[in-house]
């Protein structure tokens, strides 16, 4: 994809600026390299902007220059169906870049008298060709928007009060500097660095009196515009769909990117116009910028936090602007530049001469692309970590395989889950349908019910934990993969556990876990799965919702009404019903070891003495919370916390009450056994 955008963005240089080849390779290249290129592979979905962008653009000139409409409307489309979130951005800009080659940038459109007709045709041309790519686009977009009506449209409460993002510094710092990552949290700066050379370039096409000043006053208006985007929060807002992203913020930035290398084009086209006294006041210009910008940044991360707002620093808290790695490469990178730029304002040079020049600018220009990356990479792998191929591979391989099987010995339609994670998308890899799932699109109604259930859910993923027979039977769940028991501990699942109590094993298999080492799975099958699809009682018309509290009232009011053993009350609430599962009482108080309880919301929560959110890292020794539970059968137990602050915790399970809080210690003197690590 970022080879795409090198390509699209060279033929856009060159038929639009009309560079010269190795030119237009040069920019196309710094474009496909670009700081949101490289981060937003983590993204890949939303690389297609970079692809689409500069055909978009150029269909743009060409409408408004001599009426040709395809150019426009195919890359258009393209980008509405490819993905609908970045499609939505695109068509934000290609509304200003209307504006702006239609009143600055084009040589064709005249004002004068008598071009009245003209400037309306190209308007109306404009409208309904904006209207086919749109209906090109439509059995995506239509789909689309009724999904995102499900959940997405109301998944934050946004608000639009007036607040700024950055300072300017943070902002010249980003599009200047290299190595030059802040962060892909809420709190990062926009990626708009597109190579030092863009930014040296800059003041320089302002200066380049080859470059009319109609074109000048273009590219301020697009620059300040993409600017104050960035900078004021409600507008960011209607960039992102009216809501904050809840990470990688400014998810449009590389329209900036793009304006700054149009800008560079035409700045290295009329090189030979630029006067060589500019060359030189714009080397020392963003030195000095870049001096003062070091003048903050070794100031030291305390002081920045506390009386600069946080300026060049990153999410942990550290500055992330380095004064060699970062202020002084980029000032290198200034200075080499500075020199190509000057050779290349002599006029008529040989064509010798001009080669070697374009061949050491492109050579000189990688290497400063290639640093970037890296560092960057780099910085990522830190903050969110990458995975290794291998473990990517060999991990959702073996389960695809697994899967694969299975569906070759029972083709017939149902759902199948596992017991082990790596990520809440492993059902996609594996081909396993399932209820564990992760989407940006958010079907509030689906997870809500997941939820009801006592699956672990939240606004945008389930997962498959907190199952039970009766909601696995329910939602037709007839296999699931399990880990089982490893190293004499349960873990989440096991065939002492409600797998165990429910399912019956037909088969071992073996598979890769994502540490890359070799793990045994049981293949369960539950006798009492219903189908996909099955015939209820009408009474379940009556019930209008479920409450999220109790998993069991909800398990229990669901199959007692489907099955038809609920009475209602003659205002329509719940009479009777029948019960599958009962509740049992906590039989001594809960004792808390270096520990206590407090109020979190609606709900009570478990903290370690001396918890201070400030210094996350101090801990207790060894801080419990005991509850003790007795039962009159030996049916299975099943115990639902709920939370909506998640922090991790390890279960351990005893068959006594231990006078000694010190200890866990089962009857016959035997520790207690784990029953595994959660969140």
């Amino acid at each position: 994809k970022l080879g795409a955008a090198s390509v699209a963005f060279c033929y856009y240089a060159r038929k639009s600026k009309h560079v010269k080849p190795l030119i237009g390779v040069l920019l196309g290249t710094m474009f496909g390299m670009c700081s949101y290129g490289i981060i937003q592979t983590i993204d890949p979905m939303w690389l297609d902007g970079l692809v689409c962008l500069p055909l978009i653009c150029l269909g743009v000139e060409y409408l408004i220059d001599d009426g040709r409409k395809l150019n426009y409307i195919i890359p258009l489309a393209l980008i509405c169906i490819a993905n609908f979130y970045i499609g939505f951005m695109c068509c934000i800009f290609t509304a200003i870049y209307f504006v702006f080659y239609f009143f600055f940038g084009s040589d064709k459109v005249k004002f004068g008298k008598g071009q009245a007709k003209n400037l309306v045709n190209i308007i109306i041309r404009m409208g309904y060709s904006t209207a086919v790519a749109m209906c090109l686009a439509m059995f995506m977009i239509l789909p689309v928007y009724n999904a995102l009506a499900l959940g997405k449209f109301d998944f934050t409460t946004p608000d639009w009060s007036f607040k700024t993002q950055f300072n300017v510094l943070d902002f010249i710092a980003q599009f200047t500097c290299v190595n030059q990552y802040s962060s892909v949290n809420v709190q990062g700066k926009p990626e708009i660095f597109s190579g030092v050379l863009a930014a040296l370039c800059l003041p320089l096409f302002f200066l380049n009196k080859r470059i009319p000043l109609k074109k000048k006053i273009g590219y301020a208006f697009l620059v300040v515009v993409m600017f104050l985007c960035m900078l004021i929060r409600p507008i960011d807002m209607l960039w992102h769909g009216g809501q904050m992203p809840n990470w990688l913020p400014f998810r449009y930035s590389f329209i900036f990117s793009f304006i700054m290398l149009s800008m560079t084009a035409m700045t290295l086209r009329y090189a030979a116009n630029i006067k060589k006294s500019y060359i030189g006041g714009s080397f020392v210009g963003f030195f000095a910028i870049l001096m003062f910008i070091n003048h903050y940044v070794t100031m030291g991360a305390d002081k920045l936090i506390n009386e600069y707002d946080r300026m060049f620093v990153d999410q942990q808290g550290s500055v992330y602007l380095d004064t060699y790695k970062s202020i002084w490469m980029t000032v290198l990178f200034l200075g080499i530049y500075s020199v190509f730029i000057y050779l290349m304002t002599k006029k008529n040079p040989s064509k010798g001469m001009t080669a070697v020049i374009m061949v050491s600018l492109f050579a000189v220009t990688s290497i400063e692309l290639v640093y970037n990356a890296q560092c960057e990479f780099s910085d990522i792998h830190k903050e969110v970590s990458y995975s290794t191929r291998k473990s990517y591979r060999e991990y959702v391989q073996s389960g695809r395989d697994m899967v694969d099987r299975l569906y070759e010995a029972d083709p017939t339609l149902y759902r199948a889950e596992k017991t082990y994670v790596r990520t809440v998308n492993d059902n996609g890899g594996f081909k396993l349908r399932g209820i564990t799932h992760s989407s940006s699109v958010m079907n509030a109604k689906i997870l809500t019910y997941i939820e009801t259930m006592g699956y672990s859910a939240s606004s945008y993923y389930s997962r498959y934990d907190g199952n039970t027979p009766l909601a696995d039977s329910i939602l037709g769940i007839k296999y699931v993969f399990d880990k089982g028991d490893d190293g004499g501990n349960l873990l989440k699942k096991g065939e002492n556990s409600d797998i165990g109590a429910a399912y019956v094993k037909i088969k071992d298999e073996k598979a890769k876990s994502q540490s890359e080492t070799d793990i045994d799975v049981g293949v369960y099958q539950n006798p009492n799965a219903l189908s996909i699809g099955y015939m209820v009682s009408k009474d379940i018309e009556r019930v209008n919702a479920f409450g999220n509290d109790n998993p069991f009232n909800s398990q229990n009011i669901l199959l007692s009404t489907i099955s038809g053993n609920t009475t209602f009350t003659a205002g329509g609430g719940f009479d009777q019903w029948h019960t599958y599962y009962h509740p049992i009482s906590v039989t001594e108080p809960m004792r808390f070891n270096q520990s206590y309880q407090d109020a979190y919301g609606d709900q009570m929560r478990f903290r370690e003495n001396g918890w201070d959110p400030a210094n996350p890292t101090v801990h207790q020794p060894d801080p419990t919370v005991d509850i003790f539970l007795q039962t009159e059968t030996d049916e299975p137990l099943y115990l639902f916390f709920k939370t909506e602050n998640q922090s991790k915790v390890t279960l351990w399970l005893a068959d006594q009450w231990n006078e000694d809080d010190s200890l866990m210690l089962n009857v016959d003197e035997t520790s207690a056994k784990s029953l595994g690590s959660y969140f």
